[in-house]
């Protein structure tokens, strides 16, 4: 029974580690390519291009600094930076979209 136990836990730890690692590690690099597309698209502006590579590159370097301290607080402040960030894209996205739909409905 417990041996039984004790796998199961290993089994959810190992999920709950992929999904840091998936978080912490790919997501920003994500967040660069999405800047870099941004930086190319004349309707997002640069500032969010940039600034979408500038949280690329700090989560990047906030990863590197979990494998050498994982008790550091670096990753709240990587979470809450990215929840920041996605307000302020998601709002660009749904300015532009009502912006699309009155040209539409103008044209």
């Amino acid at each position: 029974d417990q041996a039984s136990l004790v796998l199961m836990w290993e089994a959810t730890q190992g999920i709950f580690n992929a999904l840091l690692i998936t978080g912490l590690v790919i997501l920003p690099v994500g967040h660069i390519a999405l800047g870099l597309a941004m930086l190319k698209s004349p309707a997002f502006g640069r500032g969010v291009g940039w600034m979408s590579v500038l949280i690329g590159a700090v989560g990047i370097m906030a990863a590197c600094v979990l494998l050498v301290d994982p008790h550091s607080p670096i990753a709240a402040a990587t979470v809450l930076t990215l929840i920041v960030f996605h307000i302020v894209v998601g709002w660009n996205v749904y300015k532009l979209a009502s912006v699309s739909q009155t040209v539409s409905r103008a044209g």
